[in-house]
This record gives C-alpha cells, structure tokens and sequence, in this order.
C-alpha cells in the first residue's frame, strides 16, 4: 500500500494548487495529509482504498466530496468541519467502515449512505443542515448521535432494519421501504456491460463469471417512465432507452431487426428526462464510436473519464433513478 503522506501532500500542492487530482500511484491517504490545509476541490481516484483521519480535514472552502468506488474505510474526522453541501459516493459496495467525526460539522443537504456500510462511528454525521438521510439494509451498527443535528424531514431505513432505531434522531418521521434494485453487471472477458433489477438473471450471470458492480439506483417508488431493453444477439450485447418513440422507431425498423435486434420490453422502472425529483440520479447514455456500442453511465468519475475519451460519444442523460442509500 503507497501512503500520500503529509509532506507528499504539501508537494503536491505545490505543484497543482489548490484544485487537486489525487495521483494514481497512491491508494491510501495518511492520517491529517490535507488537515487545514486550504484546499478546495480534491478528486479521488477509484484505487485508493483508505482515507485516513482527518485527512482532509478543516478546509473552508472544501464544498463538494465524491467518495469513489475503492475506498473501504474512511477513518474518524476523514471530512470534519468543511463546508460540504454535496457528498456522493460512487456506485460501489466496497465501504464498510465510515469512523467517528467523519463528516461532522459540514453542511451536507442529502446524506445517502450506500450499500455496504455496516458501521458509522459515533458523531459521524453530527452538525451538518441534511433534510434527507438514506439507511443501507446493510447497516447494523450505528454509533452515538451520529445523525443528530440535521433537518430530517423523514429517514428511510430498511423494512427491517438490523440497528437500533432508537439511535436515530428523535421526532423526525421514519420510512421504512421495500424498494427494488438496479444493478450494473460487467462481463470482464467481452468488456461489457448489462443493467438488471432481476435477482435470477443477475445470479445466473454472476455465476457464469460476470461481475457484479453493485447497485446503481434504486428503482422510484412513483415512477414517470418505463426503461425498454433490446438484445442485439450477433453482437452479444444490449441496448437500453426509456424513451417510447425510439423504442417503437428500433421495432419497426426493419433493418435492426434483420441485424438481430430483439425487443426484450420492459425491464425496469425510472424518471424520465422531463419529469424527475431534485435529488435524482442522473444515468448518461455514451456511444462508442468505434464499435457502435453503448456503455450506460451513474458515476460522474466514469463519466469525467468518457468525456475525455474521443472514443466515446456523449448522448446525453437517458433517464433518472433514485439515490443508493
């Protein structure tokens, strides 16, 4: 494991500001590397795999955090006492552990903790003006007033969750839900992609040595439109589109269908373009240009990459999901 340490932070500063990207030769961030430090934009890559404790503690002008997908442990006061207004962490069941103070005292408006995390330390959360929190089923420990301080206007937690709910914030409306799923499964040995909320296709895929990348979005609980899926068999491969018109202009086209095109119908439920909440999840359609492919994309590190790629061919958002919590 290769620690970005304190002085190698400094360094770093030095040669990029205070606008940082985080070099790939580091997978681990060392305790305080960045503490009050003045940085204000720091991109994580997916290989680091630890964020140390008060790693990036006390900038003032720190306002947004993306937690990739790599990351397992963010450790006690990792984010303490920023200004973030927006955290989000990329689709990944890879963290588990979110220690104590991590992100105490910022001003984080929606807290979606993903799927994965079984501990929060005590104060995690503590202080922030988040109207919005999101349980994991796979939470079971939460610490001491990890959540108080915010502006809840309701909790969503499991159906059955596997903490104490009584170490929620009191007086604050708890949603219990059984929502469905949405996965993005990748076949390594093809380098390609496949949505599904079907738990039999997915197991059935993972088996036969696809992998699974976790959930994406979870389906709305009152959606505005359907999301239609075609299988292009010569070239083992699908297509996705939740819109009506282009889904019946593949159907009719005589052409595709000659090509092997076949219309699998519906497959999941989303938010369509026109018609989605503010704190949606935003899928982005890429075509790659070279192999007529299309790679479907919720993470915006991915999406950064893509963009910057001349291969690939940004569409635009095809529809929207609701937030992993």
């Amino acid at each position: 494991m290769t620690t970005l340490t304190r002085i190698a932070a400094l360094a770093l500063i030095e040669a990029q500001g205070k606008n940082l990207f985080i070099p790939n030769d580091y997978d681990r961030i060392a305790d305080n590397a960045f503490e009050n430090i003045g940085i204000e934009s720091v991109v994580l890559h997916n290989g680091i795999t630890e964020i140390g404790s008060y790693a990036f503690a006390r900038n003032n002008s720190l306002a947004s955090v993306e937690i990739p997908s790599g990351v397992i442990t963010i450790g006690n006061g990792a984010f303490y006492g920023n200004k973030i207004t927006s955290l989000s962490f990329s689709n990944s069941q890879n963290l588990k552990t979110i220690g104590k103070n991590a992100f105490e005292k910022n001003n984080i408006n929606r807290i979606l903790i993903p799927e994965g995390v079984d501990l929060i330390g005590d104060y995690a959360f503590l202080g922030n003006s988040s109207t919005y929190l999101k349980i994991p089923d796979s939470l079971t420990n939460i610490g001491n007033a990890s959540f108080y301080g915010n502006n809840f206007e309701f909790i969503s937690v499991p159906n059955e969750p596997a903490f104490d709910l009584s170490l929620l914030p009191s007086g604050v409306e708890i949603k219990k839900r059984g929502v469905s799923s949405v996965s993005r499964l990748y076949n390594t040995s093809e380098g390609k992609h496949l949505f599904s909320s079907n738990q039999n296709e997915i197991d059935t895929l993972i088996s036969s040595g696809w992998e699974n990348e976790g959930t994406v979005y979870n389906e709305p609980d009152v959606a505005t439109a359907d999301v239609f899926r075609f299988y292009i068999a010569k070239e083992n491969r699908h297509f996705y589109t939740a819109l009506e018109y282009e889904r019946d202009l593949i159907i009719n086209n005589k052409n595709l269908a000659e090509e092997g095109w076949q219309y699998e119908g519906k497959v999941f439920s989303a938010y369509s373009t026109s018609d989605f909440p503010e704190n949606a999840i935003r899928v982005v359609r890429y075509l790659n240009q070279g192999t007529g492919s299309h790679l479907y994309s919720t993470s915006t590190y991915e999406q950064s990459l893509l963009d910057q790629d001349a291969n690939w061919l940004n569409e635009g958002i095809a529809w929207y999901g609701d937030l992993v919590l």
